[in-house]
């Protein structure tokens, strides 16, 4: 086989143009994250978390308070309290009640209440994806209904759950006897979500624990933090009890200790591989973890590929919410013989891409996330 000789061509052809853009947009008001402290306006993002009291969400440009919430002030998830209770030891206590375990059919039923509640509301969750995270209005009604076809999934895996038999009878000690095995769920989970998929991670987070019988602790990022806020809220108006699924808004250090609690059975993370790596070696003994980090994305063009079909792929998986996603096109590698043309034609789809309000269904890049981002772009 003939040897490819290869280029490398980055994906940040003409962002800097965009960067710009985006610091503009963000200048004059279209970044959605805000912290409030003594109701001055701080950036989150460049205060001491363990000083924060409150954070309010808003839409500077419209000048309207998405959300109020509060940003637990000591970090020890041991003492953020659910009426007497930690959040952790509430879910403890509810997982180990199995008078009160929820049977499969009554899951079933809360999780395809679930999907009606959402399923009504796509233009309001859709404009709670977008005010926190700023991914555009169309990308984030997208995510609203991968959020609810994964609900409708998990309903569906739970037809599929089931054990195995096992071979007896080979033997004079096993004959005319039966064994085999079935699944039960593993206990407490401890979910720690990221800020670019708020509403489809924490579905796919806490479903899946909801649905098998596990209760579930979330932490969602702080940059983040309503749409996990709204999945709990939403699966309680569905009918589940109180205790079986809580989010908790915390510093990194509250994360590590939600992840290491000993009452903590099994650790879902979603994040980079340094922070998930660390917890992963700091977990209680037994724990069971589930990493889910970011890569590098590579693209190969070769020299026979069709040049006007790839480039608006490219280019989507490029700058899809601002190019914060852990699949999101970062290198492309294209034939020599073809890479000018590449270039050129990938650096006219960035320049056309409109940039701006999230909310506004126009929009194809809108905000970082937050201006550390931004900085980090133009450097």
């Amino acid at each position: 086989m003939k040897r490819m000789n290869i280029l490398v061509l980055l994906v940040v052809i003409s962002f800097n143009s965009i960067g710009n853009e985006l610091n503009k947009a963000i200048e004059a008001g279209l970044r959605t994250k805000v912290g409030m402290l003594l109701e001055k306006n701080i950036d989150i993002n460049e205060v001491d978390e363990n000083d924060q009291t409150a954070i309010n969400v808003a839409i500077l440009k419209r000048d309207e308070i998405i959300f109020d919430l509060i940003l637990n002030k000591n970090p020890d998830i041991n003492k953020i309290n659910f009426k007497g209770q930690t959040a952790l030891q509430l879910a403890r206590n509810t997982f180990d009640d199995h008078k009160n375990a929820l049977p499969t059919y009554k899951r079933v039923e809360i999780l395809e209440n679930v999907v009606k509640i959402m399923s009504s509301q796509i233009d309001e969750l859709t404009k709670l994806c977008a005010s926190e995270g700023g991914k555009p209005w169309l990308d984030s009604q997208v995510e609203v209904h991968r959020a609810i076809n994964g609900v409708k999934l998990a309903i569906e895996a739970l037809g599929a759950r089931e054990g195995k038999q096992i071979a007896m009878g080979h033997t004079a000690s096993s004959a005319n006897r039966m064994a085999y095995t079935f699944k039960e769920p593993i206990g407490v989970v401890a979910a720690i979500s990221a800020f670019n998929h708020p509403l489809n991670l924490a579905i796919h987070q806490v479903i899946p624990a909801i649905t098998v019988g596990c209760s579930v602790v979330i932490k969602p990022a702080t940059q983040t933090p309503m749409s996990a806020i709204r999945v709990v809220e939403i699966l309680e108006e569905a009918g589940l009890p109180k205790g079986w699924a809580q989010a908790v808004v915390c510093d990194r250090q509250g994360g590590e200790l939600l992840a290491t609690s000993p009452k903590v059975n099994a650790l879902t993370f979603i994040g980079s591989g340094a922070v998930g790596w660390y917890l992963n070696s700091k977990v209680a003994p037994g724990t069971r973890v589930a990493l889910e980090h970011g890569g590098v994305a590579p693209v190969i063009v070769e020299a026979d590929a069709d040049i006007n079909e790839l480039i608006p792929s490219i280019g989507k998986g490029g700058f899809y919410h601002a190019g914060q996603v852990c699949v999101s096109v970062q290198r492309v590698f294209v034939h020599e013989s073809i890479v000018d043309e590449v270039a050129s034609k990938l650096a006219t789809y960035a320049s056309k891409l409109v940039v701006g309000d999230q909310l506004d269904p126009k929009t194809e890049v809108g905000p970082l996330i937050n201006h550390n981002e931004v900085n980090r772009v133009e450097e």
